[in-house]
């Protein structure tokens, strides 16, 4: 049983860090691409904290839609199996929360509005 927990933990780990990487290209990539927009409006006279929270409220609707979905579709899956327990639904909401946590798009928008470093 223990054995069993070590890998469903390690396959996590894995996961996690997947997803982290992933959520760190697609951030990455649109900032690159509206770089010069995040710029032009710099420099009329934007405020470089609501530039940021322009590009983070469309990467949180992604991010929100992306685990209310997955969730979703885990849960539908437990039910039609029979095989909702405790566990499961701790493990959501623990994923959940370490999702949101683990947003690693700071880096590449504070590039995209500091200017390339």
């Amino acid at each position: 049983m223990v054995g069993r927990i070590f890998v469903f933990g390690g396959v996590l780990l894995v996961a996690v860090v997947f997803a982290a990487a992933s959520l760190y290209a697609l951030m990455a990539v649109a900032v690159q691409r509206r770089t010069r927009e995040i710029g032009i409006r710099i420099a009329l006279g934007a405020n470089p904290r609501r530039v940021l929270r322009t590009v983070f409220a469309r990467a949180g609707r992604q991010l929100g839609g992306g685990i209310i979905a997955g969730d979703s579709i885990v849960l539908l899956i437990a039910w039609r199996t029979d095989a909702m327990t405790t566990d499961l639904l701790v493990s959501l909401a623990i994923m959940s929360v370490i999702m949101v946590d683990v947003c690693p798009g700071v880096t590449s928008v504070n590039r995209g509005v500091d200017g390339d470093r």
